[in-house]
C-alpha cells in the first residue's frame, strides 16, 4: 500500500477535493492566531519535568541533580515520541471540537495518541535523507514508503499477539490500522495536524537556531501533508510565518531576508501541491 503523497500531484489534488466535499467548515480568520497561541502554550508541558521541585529526603534528588547538570551542559532538549503523540492528540481533539463538526473529535484524539505507537518496535526514522532533503527518505520515496508500511504492519501484528491475545484485540487493531492506512476523515485530519507539530518542536527545542536548510525542509515537510486536510491551511500559514519571524529575530536580520530564503529553497513541487493550489481548491470547493 502506497502512501497517498507518493502517488503524485493528480492524486494529491483528488484527495484534497474528496476531503473538501466532506468538510464544509472553515476556520474563522480571527481565531487562527489564538488557536496557534494555544498550541504553543500547551506544548510547554513537554518542558516541564515531573517532581522537579520535589525535596522529600532523596526520592528524586539524585535524578534532579543529574537533570540540572545535563541542562547546564546542553540546554537543548530533543522531542520524544510520547510528547509528540500527546500533543498531536490534544490538538486534534481541540481543533476538531472548535471548528470541524464533520470530524469526530474523540476519534481523532485516539488516533493522534496512537499513530506512532509502533515506533517502539520500528524506531523513529528521520524524514530527512543523507542529502538534507526528504526526497530519498520514507516520506516520499515509494520503495521506502512501502517498506515502512510493511514494517509497521508487521509491528502491529507482533504487538497485538503479545498484548491483545483475546479481549480488545479487534478494537486496538482497528485503531492502529486506521491511523496507518489514513483512509477515514479522522485519520486524514490527524495526518494534517501531525505535520504541524514538528514546527512547534523546532521553535521550542532548537535553542541554537537552525540553518536555511533546516528551515526550508521543515516548511516543505509541513506543506507536503496539506492535501490530507486542506481546511487547516490557515494554521500552516501561521506556523510558517512564526518560523520566519522567529528565525529573523534569532539571526538579527530583516524578516524579508529570511522570507526570501524560503521563496528560493522551499520545494513546493516536492510537497505535491502549492499553497496557491490549495487556496484555490478551498475557495472553489462546493
Amino acid at each position: 500500500m502506497q502512501h497517498p503523497i507518493a502517488k503524485g500531484r493528480a492524486q494529491a489534488l483528488s484527495l484534497s477535493i474528496q476531503v473538501l466535499k466532506q468538510v464544509r467548515s472553515r476556520i474563522p480568520p480571527d481565531r487562527v492566531k489564538n488557536d496557534v497561541d494555544w498550541i504553543f502554550y500547551v506544548w510547554q508541558l513537554n518542558r516541564l519535568t515531573r517532581y522537579a521541585q520535589e525535596n522529600t529526603g532523596g526520592r528524586w534528588d539524585i535524578e534532579n541533580a543529574q537533570r540540572k547538570l545535563a541542562e547546564s551542559v546542553d540546554p537543548t532538549r530533543l522531542p520524544n515520541v510520547a510528547g509528540h503523540s500527546w500533543h498531536t492528540g490534544i490538538i486534534c481533539h481541540e481543533l476538531a471540537s472548535r471548528h470541524f463538526p464533520e470530524v469526530d473529535a474523540g476519534r481523532s484524539a485516539i488516533l493522534g495518541l496512537k499513530h506512532d505507537m509502533m515506533e517502539l518496535i520500528t524506531g523513529d526514522e528521520s524524514p530527512i535523507d543523507e542529502n538534507g532533503k526528504s526526497l530519498g527518505s520514507h516520506v516520499y520515496s515509494p520503495d521506502k514508503i512501502l517498506a515502512k508500511d510493511e514494517a509497521e504492519r508487521a509491528a502491529i501484528s507482533w504487538y497485538l499477539d503479545r498484548f491483545y491475545p483475546d479481549e480488545g484485540r479487534a478494537r486496538e487493531e482497528n485503531d492502529l490500522l486506521e491511523a496507518l492506512a489514513c483512509t477515514t476523515i479522522e485519520a486524514m485530519f490527524v495526518k494534517g495536524i501531525d505535520r504541524m507539530v514538528p514546527t512547534v518542536e523546532m521553535l521550542g527545542f532548537m535553542q541554537r537556531g537552525y540553518t536555511d536548510g533546516h528551515l526550508s525542509q521543515c516548511i516543505t515537510h509541513l506543506y507536503s501533508a496539506l492535501c490530507y486536510f486542506p481546511p487547516i491551511l490557515p494554521y500552516y500559514r501561521e506556523m510558517e510565518e512564526r518560523m520566519i519571524v522567529k528565525t529573523a529575530e534569532r539571526r538579527k536580520v530583516p524578516v524579508e531576508q529570511v522570507r526570501a530564503v524560503l521563496i528560493t529553497d522551499v520545494d513546493y513541487q516536492e510537497a505535491c501541491l502549492t499553497v496557491d493550489e490549495i487556496q484555490k481548491t478551498l475557495e472553489t470547493a462546493p
